[in-house]
Formats: structure tokens, C-alpha cells, sequence
């Protein structure tokens, strides 16, 4: 899709090239397996964001930039009558089952 914007809707023809980027990457990560593209045609610059894992992918890479507890993500899923559908984790070993407990000392 092209984009150019309609001086009949918008104030300005100049567009936040950072904010389409936040909006787009936003699109990718809550639509699982959606392809997002963008190209600045000016300055030459591609930008892709793809997330097959959806909001679980995005967290996870995001949040795996440093130590968390517990180590492992998890997540779920619930179907229209508000019953479990699946849920797993993001591929770690499960610790057995215990929940973590932070302490301070």
C-alpha cells in the first residue's frame, strides 16, 4: 500500500515517520503472522517487522534483554466462554511447577 496524505483530511502533508513506525510495528505484533513493511522513499531506508508468536514473540524478545523471574514466559489463551484453550511456554525447561517467590533480605 502507498501512502500520501490528502490535504482534504490532513493539516499537514509532512508525516512523523517515527510514529508510522510505532503504529506499524504495533499492527505486526498484534496481528500474529502478518508481514509489515515500510519504505521511505527518500531516504532510502526498509524496515520489516514480522512476529509469528504475536504479542507472546514481541514480549519475550523484548524482555529477554535481561533477567527476569521467572526465566521462563508463559502464557495463555481463552476462548469466548472465558475457558482455557491452551497455554505454554516459550520454549524453556518447566521448573516443577512451583511458583517463584522473590525475597528481600
Amino acid at each position: 500500500m502507498r501512502f500520501w496524505p490528502d490535504p482534504k483530511y490532513f493539516d499537514t502533508d509532512k508525516i512523523s515517520v517515527a510514529s508510522l513506525k510505532q503504529v506499524l510495528r504495533a499492527k505486526a505484533v498484534l496481528c500474529p503472522n502478518l508481514h509489515v513493511s515500510l519504505t521511505n522513499e527518500i531516504t532510502g531506508e526498509r524496515e520489516e517487522w514480522f512476529y509469528t508468536g504475536g504479542l507472546h514473540q514481541y514480549l519475550a524478545e523484548e524482555l529477554g534483554k535481561g533477567q527476569w523471574l521467572p526465566a521462563e514466559t508463559f502464557y495463555g489463551k481463552r476462548d469466548i466462554d472465558g475457558e482455557r484453550s491452551s497455554g505454554r511456554s516459550h520454549g524453556y525447561p518447566s521448573r516443577s511447577g512451583a511458583s517463584p517467590r522473590v525475597t528481600s533480605t
